[in-house]
């Protein structure tokens, strides 16, 4: 499984780059804070919503620690033609770095 450090989902981000971002915390997590370009998809709700992930983009995976994102990308791997990132660390590391977040 690939794995990626904040500071370079950060860097991807701010470029602009081509990728996808999925945060597969809980509802409730996700909307106390989250990075704005991340698309939510609960974990327990992938194996139904993993359609809306598209088969075009890398694919970054983040979650609060980085526990849930690694099985997120884990179980989807060998179902996607497109690289699945874990974001190592988390939102947790996101928020150490003093990194924007948005909430609902």
């Amino acid at each position: 499984m690939q794995q990626c450090q904040v500071t370079d989902l950060r860097a991807l981000l701010n470029a602009k780059e081509n990728i996808k971002l999925i945060d597969v915390r809980s509802a409730e997590e996700f909307n106390q804070f989250h990075i704005d370009e991340a698309k939510h998809i609960p974990l327990h709700l992938l194996p139904v919503q993993a359609d809306q992930i598209g088969d075009d983009k890398p694919v970054y995976i983040i979650c609060l620690s980085g526990a849930r994102s690694a099985q997120a990308a884990q179980w989807l791997t060998p179902q996607r033609k497109q690289p699945m990132i874990n974001v190592a660390g988390g939102m947790a590391a996101w928020l150490q770095q003093g990194y924007p977040v948005e909430s609902k």
